[in-house]
């Protein structure tokens, strides 16, 4: 909760997404990077996408347009992107 907080104070008032993805609903959560998401945090919501928002962390399909919260500043992607497994 404590990472939930530190982002969503520094997010602004865009919607971001973090970085975890799943093929659909009936698959698990996991990083970009493929590693499994550990389920630290509830994520909301049907879609394939996750992403920031201040009630917390939400899912929403592919192709809705959201900042990247990224390792680098300024360096962000406009969609979700599905990476191959």
């Amino acid at each position: 909760m404590e990472e939930l907080n530190f982002l969503k104070r520094y997010k602004g008032p865009s919607d971001h997404w973090i970085g975890l993805r799943r093929e659909s609903s009936h698959h698990i959560w996991e990083w970009t990077d493929n590693m499994e998401y550990n389920n630290t945090l509830a994520i909301r919501g049907g879609g394939e996408c996750a992403f920031l928002n201040d009630n917390g962390v939400n899912s929403d399909r592919i192709y809705i347009n959201r900042k990247w919260i990224c390792s680098k500043p300024n360096s962000y992607v406009y969609s979700c992107q599905l990476c191959p497994h």
